[in-house]
């Protein structure tokens, strides 16, 4: 429900900066994000589509994907972003990201001891 999930991004929040530490923060709450996040990657079937600081990203929408989600999130707020000093090399960096899946085996097939065959 909408009151426990402000209370647990509350409290990732208030961990975030107590701890001064990053937030790898995955969601298709483009309202949440917009709170949360200072950077955005918008994924479309594991492929970066859009990538960059979150308000300017989300307000200029370049990729027809990143427009789509916007249009289909009921509330994304624009809200300015705070630079936080000291930080200008990013904390974490992700490259290279990709998704597979495990094959699917037939409702048919048979395990033995554990193992399919």
């Amino acid at each position: 429900d909408v009151v426990l999930q402000a209370q647990i991004l509350d409290l990732l929040r208030d961990l975030v900066a107590e701890n001064r530490m990053g937030l790898l923060l995955i969601s298709h709450d483009l309202a949440v994000v917009t709170e949360m996040a200072d950077k955005i990657t918008i994924l479309r079937h594991g492929e970066v589509m859009e990538a960059g600081d979150t308000a300017r990203t989300l307000s200029e929408q370049l990729h027809p994907y990143t427009r789509q989600l916007a249009q289909a999130s009921m509330h994304v707020p624009a809200r300015p972003r705070t630079h936080v000093a000291g930080s200008a090399r990013p904390l974490l960096q992700v490259e290279g990201v990709t998704r597979d899946y495990p094959e699917q085996r037939a409702a048919s097939s048979r395990i033995v001891a554990g193992h399919p065959f």
